[in-house]
């Protein structure tokens, strides 16, 4: 279910949801370490604290999800996160 066009984070996500249903361990466990030095590193600082926290929450659901446990996550989370990152993008563009 890959997607193009997907904001940078977003597509990162995805992707790396896409890897633990398709049980590539190797791929997502890299990712997923990859995706929470970039939260905890503040490199999501520069979004409002409404895109962070979808996007946390969106992670951690993933995160439980390679953990085995039993979430949801459906395809218009996704695509409502992406919609915020690129509404952001292009209200900083236009001022």
């Amino acid at each position: 279910m890959e997607k193009s066009g997907l904001y940078f984070h977003v597509d990162t996500l995805r992707k790396i949801y896409d890897a633990i249903l398709e049980q590539d361990e190797p791929y997502y466990t890299k990712q997923l370490k990859f995706f929470r030095s970039l939260i905890e590193e503040g490199k999501l600082n520069e979004f409002p604290k409404e895109i962070i926290s979808k996007t946390v929450d969106v992670f951690n659901r993933v995160a439980q999800l390679a953990d085995g446990q039993q979430v949801t996550i459906s395809e218009s989370e996704f695509d409502t996160l992406d919609t915020a990152y690129k509404k952001f993008e292009q209200s900083k563009a236009d001022s």
